[in-house]
């Protein structure tokens, strides 16, 4: 009897773990290729709330630090709009959308106390300017545009579904319209997400926008220049423009030069390699003090504050698939100045973990061409084409305060678990459908898996 028991409990306990394989899941039976997801958080970041569209759907979640339900609930929107994004304020979690050509910001709300939902339209008219990003952040929703007449980038931080603030900077003329074209470099300009390590394709944009607490940092590099910061002070609707100097080696004109920069809390990591130095430089974005440097040349065997080898995803021959190990510095350096010159970091497990890297496109165009010959059919054919990302990088641990450079393994980062989650090849899911979310210094991996028509959010 007692065996039987034992056995009983057991039992019970192997079920209970296999119903929290996930963190959280729920059915909503969604087919098609329509579905995206959302993640937006609170100001406290407390809170999250999850969102799942479809063509003419929304269902919501809101969820705990521990990335469990507290709330959910669904609406109907008109199919003709393009959703734009959200907020959570308070009580109030309010979800965007707007017809083309269409004045106003419809408003889909759900109060969390009182379960009360509800629309209503925003009266929002950026007239003559156009729109060059739209940021979702803790407590914030901000829709970013740019007037190439009035030389002015405006961000409208829309902070609930009845209220928003306007922070505008005003350029100069020349340079907006001149050959810095600063108003071309804006337009162009990519957000940076919080959580895990954005694409390559992002962080190689020499023109960057990042948001932290209640401020917006438009970031320019050009080489031979100060990187330029031209600061939005949301909470009191004021601007800055600061130039962050660089003790990198000064080279000569026709020298062949890549730039770039990261912004990583209060650091700045920048980048400068010619075809003989590789130069990383870490300052404080706020007084402009270099707080760290490293250094390699072309003929340096191993980088001595590299922790990783030198590694090359994307080919010209194996194309996309090719992964291979570079012996040499030059061939990295080589890459960069050719290509473009990258840096990224990333807080991980109290240390940071910095990347530097090259970046370029390679492509083929494959002619169907024209077969057969007398007494066959002609196959006439085209053109098609296809393109990848060829990068190098190695990996650099550093210590979280100093800056400092560690020994050790780094590991894999939190893009690299995701990819390697034990369900993860069995989920059928879009990029359109997936978020990383942080959560109480947790990672998690949120997606709609079209497989079994369900929401699932797994812990790393």
């Amino acid at each position: 009897m007692r065996s039987l028991l034992i056995l009983i409990l057991c039992l019970h306990a192997l079920s209970l773990h296999a119903q929290k394989k996930y963190t959280f899941e729920s059915y909503v039976g969604w087919n098609g290729a329509d579905q995206h997801l959302y993640t937006i958080s609170s100001k406290d970041q407390k809170q999250h709330c999850l969102f799942l569209t479809s063509k003419d759907s929304l269902r919501a979640w809101l969820v705990d630090t521990n990335m469990q339900p507290t709330k959910s609930w669904a609406f109907k929107r008109r199919p003709e709009d393009k959703v734009l994004g959200a907020v959570m304020t308070g009580n109030l979690v309010s979800f965007f959308t707007q017809k083309s050509f269409e004045k106003g910001i419809h408003a889909y709300s759900y109060n969390t106390l009182t379960g009360h939902q509800y629309k209503k339209v925003l009266p929002f008219d950026p007239e003559k300017e156009k729109e060059t990003e739209r940021v979702n952040s803790p407590g914030h929703f901000l829709y970013v545009t740019a007037s190439r007449r009035s030389a002015q980038m405006t961000v409208y931080d829309i902070t609930s579904d009845s209220t928003y603030t306007t922070t505008r900077h005003t350029f100069n003329k020349e340079e907006w319209q001149g050959d810095a074209n600063l108003y071309r470099r804006v337009m162009n300009a990519d957000k940076m997400l919080a959580a895990g390590e954005p694409a390559i394709a992002k962080v190689q944009n020499p023109n960057k926008l990042y948001v932290q607490g209640d401020t917006l940092y438009l970031l320019l590099d050009e080489p031979g220049q100060p990187t330029k910061a031209y600061i939005f002070d949301l909470a009191n609707q004021r601007t800055a423009e600061r130039n962050i100097l660089h003790q990198v080696i000064r080279v000569p004109v026709e020298t062949a030069v890549s730039v770039n920069s990261y912004l990583l809390g209060n650091n700045l990591f920048y980048v400068q390699a010619t075809i003989d130095t590789l130069q990383v430089e870490i300052s404080d974005i706020r007084s402009g003090a270099v707080l760290q440097q490293y250094q390699a040349g072309s003929r340096t065997k191993q980088i001595v504050f590299g922790n990783t080898p030198i590694t090359q995803e994307g080919g010209a021959v194996l194309g996309a698939n090719d992964s291979r190990e570079l012996g040499k510095t030059k061939q990295l350096l080589r890459k960069m100045v050719n290509g473009k010159a990258v840096i990224m970091a990333l807080h991980q497990h109290g240390r940071i973990i910095m990347t530097i890297a090259s970046y370029a496109t390679a492509s083929y165009v494959h002619n169907h061409g024209s077969f057969g010959g007398t007494g066959s059919m002609m196959f006439m054919g085209g053109f098609s084409s296809n393109s990848w990302t060829v990068s190098a990088k190695f990996r650099s641990l550093l210590q979280d305060n100093t800056l400092t450079h560690i020994q050790g393994e780094p590991g894999g980062i939190v893009n690299d678990w995701a990819d390697t989650y034990p369900d993860y090849q069995a989920f059928d899911v879009s990029a359109a459908a997936e978020n990383l979310i942080m959560s109480g210094n947790k990672y998690y991996y949120a997606c709609y898996d079209k497989k079994d028509n369900k929401l699932v959010i797994a812990a790393f």
